[in-house]
């Protein structure tokens, strides 16, 4: 048994082990031993953050700070937040971002892709949050759930219709450089691309809407200077 926990607490053995395993064997694998769950949190580069709507964001925000404890830092974070109302949605969020602040605060975290409900991004506070949390982000994917993310976005990028001070808006995320974003309306989509107006930093975009018939979209897309050739797609 001694033998058998040594090859499972090695990390380059264990990450060999886990790579040939499905999602959910690897998670019994994890739950084998204290010290098994230790070296596989700490070699886990994708890392889903998921408050499931029934009461246990306390837990879900102490398993995280747990997985971050054992040394998991991860490439890629998935936020994943089933509340029904926007405004608990948004507490969620706040929430399951603050163990990654924390973190972050003392040995900034290397990630680099957040995928997440909007919905749960969209609390005044939580565009620097995420910031704090993911300074190095070069990719974001978000699903848009109301106008509130136009601010988020303008903030982010330091971008969109501005003031006429002369000097630009810094991005509170200089790296972030891809977005993959989707919109539930036209119009909503119509406010995402004029909070992108000017985000020169940008070099890939993915836009989850048709944009044949939105000339004001396009108008503002064609201030993305960065973009290369073909990054961008709808």
């Amino acid at each position: 048994m001694a033998a058998c926990l040594a090859v499972l607490t090695d990390p380059n053995l264990l990450s060999r082990i886990l790579a040939g395993e499905a999602r959910e064997d690897a998670r019994s694998v994890r739950l084998l031993s204290s010290g098994i769950c230790a070296a596989y949190d700490a070699q886990t580069q994708q890392l889903w953050a998921k408050d499931s709507g029934q009461g246990d964001i306390a837990a879900r925000e102490l398993s995280l700070r747990r997985i971050l404890a054992h040394g998991c830092r991860p490439a890629q974070v998935i936020v994943e937040v089933t509340d029904s109302s926007q405004a608990d949605q948004q507490q969620a969020g706040l929430r399951l971002l603050r163990p990654f602040v924390d973190v972050s605060r003392t040995s900034p975290l290397l990630t680099r892709e957040h995928l997440a409900d909007a919905a749960c991004l969209t609390a005044g506070r939580a565009p620097r949050l995420l910031a704090r949390a993911f300074p190095h982000l070069t990719l974001w994917d978000a699903e848009a759930a109301g106008s509130s993310l136009a601010g988020a976005l303008r903030l982010l990028l330091g971008s969109g219709p501005g003031d006429q001070s002369p000097v630009p808006r810094r991005p509170v995320l200089p790296h972030l450089h891809s977005l993959d974003l989707g919109a539930k309306s036209t119009e909503l989509m119509e406010g995402l691309c004029a909070a992108l107006r000017g985000a020169t930093q940008l070099r890939h975009l993915k836009l989850d809407m048709d944009l044949e018939a939105m000339h004001s979209a396009i108008e503002d897309l064609a201030t993305l200077t960065a973009l290369p050739p073909r990054s961008l797609l709808l």
